[in-house]
């Protein structure tokens, strides 16, 4: 099983909508791009 963050990695690579992904991980868009930048994606 995928931890979160991989499964995040794995959608904003697959391009998955980010209003898709704020849903699914119930999280603001700042901290989206925070994730982004931290995580590398």
């Amino acid at each position: 099983m995928l931890s979160q963050i991989e499964e995040f990695k794995k959608d904003v690579e697959n391009k998955v909508r980010v209003c898709e992904i704020l849903k699914k991980y119930k999280i603001t868009k700042p901290t989206y791009y925070r994730y982004r930048e931290n995580y590398g994606v």
